[in-house]
This record gives C-alpha cells, sequence and structure tokens, in this order.
C-alpha cells in the first residue's frame, strides 16, 4: 500500500540532481526537484493567492481575469468578495490595533512563529501602506500572501 513505500523518497529518486552547474559540482542532490518546476511554483502561488483573495473556486488564476464575471465562469470579479467560493479563509484578527498585532497573529498561524526579522520587516513596510488607508480587511489578505511567498 502506499505506506509501505520501501524508501523514504517515495517516488523521488534519492540521486537526482538538477541540471545545475554549482549543484552537480559541489556534490549535493536534491530529490524534491523532480517534480519541482517553475510552472508549478507559479500555479501554486496563483492558487494561493486566489484562494486568499477569492476564496475555493475554480477560476483562481489572473490568466482568467477577462472572463471572471463572463458565463460559465461565475467569479467574483471584486478582492475579497468570497460569496461564490466552495470554501475561504475566514480569518480575522484578534487584535487590528496595529500591524504588529496582525503579523504577531498571522506569524504563529502561518509559520508557528519562525517569520525572521528581515521578512518581518520586508512585510510590515508593505502591508503598513494599505493599513493606513483604513482597510484592514486588504491589509490582513496582503499579509497573508506576503507570510505565504
Amino acid at each position: 500500500g502506499s505506506f509501505e513505500s520501501p524508501s523514504v523518497f517515495s517516488f523521488f529518486l534519492p540521486e537526482y540532481t538538477p541540471s545545475i552547474k554549482s549543484l552537480q559540482s559541489a556534490g549535493l542532490v536534491a530529490p524534491e526537484s523532480m517534480v519541482l518546476s517553475g510552472d508549478n511554483v507559479l500555479n501554486l502561488y496563483e492558487a494561493i493567492f486566489g484562494t486568499v483573495k477569492f476564496g475555493i473556486t475554480h477560476c483562481y488564476s489572473p490568466t482568467f481575469e477577462n472572463w471572471r464575471s463572463n458565463p460559465p465562469f461565475d467569479c467574483a470579479n471584486i478582492e475579497g468578495d468570497t460569496s461564490l467560493s466552495w470554501a475561504s479563509p475566514d480569518y480575522w484578527p484578534s487584535s487590528t490595533a496595529s500591524v504588529d498585532d496582525i503579523l504577531n497573529e498571522l506569524d504563529i498561524l502561518l509559520t508557528s512563529g519562525r517569520l525572521g526579522d528581515k521578512n518581518r520587516a520586508i512585510i510590515k513596510s508593505i502591508v503598513e501602506q494599505e493599513y493606513n488607508t483604513g482597510d484592514v480587511a486588504k491589509s490582513v489578505r496582503i499579509a497573508q500572501q506576503l507570510i505565504f511567498s
């Protein structure tokens, strides 16, 4: 069965090295690179960002932006509108007193407290711009997207 894998590498070849000269010359291996491609990474980010903005739908991709409000695609076209989604993140910070409060909570929930100081400072500088306009909901979405990425 699926839980009786003969190796911890599952379907990855343990000796696989991507065709990157510096990795090969150093003798490093990266088995997970067998399935990790640029397209996979971009699709994952599109799905995550779309879920944060619109909930889980069949039309998360920005390439469908022009089709969002045209049949047969019944998709929200206003960021934050999750009314047409099957499920959506239902997170709201316990305190919206400051960007630091929001980031502290998201840090615990999304990274188990491992958001580094450098990344936190970058995220805070971006989130504060939206927070200062008064749109806390959009600030939270931006913070989620940046932490996910």
